[in-house]
């Protein structure tokens, strides 16, 4: 770290991740702009292509016995991006071995109550498991939410659920009897507790009307398309898109890159500006 002081640089999201500091990563995603005065270590933030992954992935393996370590290992040393690729298309690294460390679900749920048993009846919140090394238990709560309905969790902020609902049921009333977008709460650093438990307890919200901006892929295209028009022939970067109100197309964009097969967008290595088509 002392190295870092004296170049005069803020480090990489990977060291900070590593150490403790979300709070300044998520500061740092939503408002740009307060930095952009500083110089950063991009050393580990640089868009890279699923193919490039898949190389580094292989890499890894080649140097560890053939075998790529597990997800704990590489959000530690720096393969955040790799981790989350990882996840999001599996199919693409079935040809790589993995390390057999990953538990079923019924071993996460014994996991979980024996967490219960130690925090007086209550199991830690999400970003509590993930800082304290539990990410395995939070993917599998998340793919499997009705698996863990038994339990009782504290969610960011402290709230139960019951708090969550009223909290809900307020800011309806303030918006002519309708809950705000998923979108727009998420953005409310108050509100992104209640967002979780929408996901994992709808139930419960069943009797507060929810207004959803839920957008179809082919009017994310035409939007993709529109945005091309207005940005020089070029997609803009996926942090430009969550920053400016088009997470919901980003989302899109990884989840089926081949939808928008051909699209032109733009992206920053050592804050030098790239080009990819998507797809390839």
């Amino acid at each position: 770290m002392e190295s870092k002081k004296k170049k005069g640089k803020i480090p990489s999201y990977a060291w900070l991740h590593k150490n403790g500091y979300e709070g300044l990563i998520q500061c740092m995603y939503k408002h740009p702009e307060f930095f952009s005065h500083l110089e950063r270590d991009t050393r580990t933030i640089t868009f890279k292509t699923i193919k490039e992954h898949i190389k580094i992935a292989e890499q890894l393996a080649k140097e560890n016995n053939g075998i790529l370590q597990s997800y704990v290992w590489l959000r530690n040393n720096g393969y955040i991006g790799l981790s989350n690729f990882l996840s999001k298309y599996p199919e693409k690294f079935r040809h790589i071995k993995r390390e057999k460390n990953r538990k079923t679900i019924g071993k996460q749920i014994e996991i979980a109550e024996q967490l219960v048993k130690e925090n007086n009846g209550i199991l830690p919140s999400m970003s509590s498991l993930r800082k304290n090394g539990y990410i395995g238990l939070v993917h599998c709560m998340r793919k499997n939410p009705k698996k863990f309905l038994h339990l009782k969790q504290k969610y960011e902020g402290g709230k139960t659920i019951d708090q969550w609902v009223k909290i809900a049921e307020q800011l309806a009333k303030k918006n002519n009897g309708i809950l705000p977008p998923i979108s727009l709460l998420r953005k409310n650093k108050f509100h992104k507790g209640l967002v979780s438990v929408l996901r994992r307890h709808p139930k419960n919200f069943a009797h507060i009307r929810q207004k959803k901006l839920r957008k179809s892929a082919e009017e994310w295209i035409e939007i993709a398309k529109d945005l091309i028009k207005k940005n020089n022939k070029v997609l803009p970067k996926g942090l430009w898109l969550t920053n400016n109100g088009y997470q919901g197309l980003y989302c899109m964009l990884t989840r089926y890159p081949e939808k928008f097969k051909g699209l032109k967008q733009e992206y920053y290595v050592n804050n030098i500006k790239k080009v990819r088509i998507i797809g390839e």
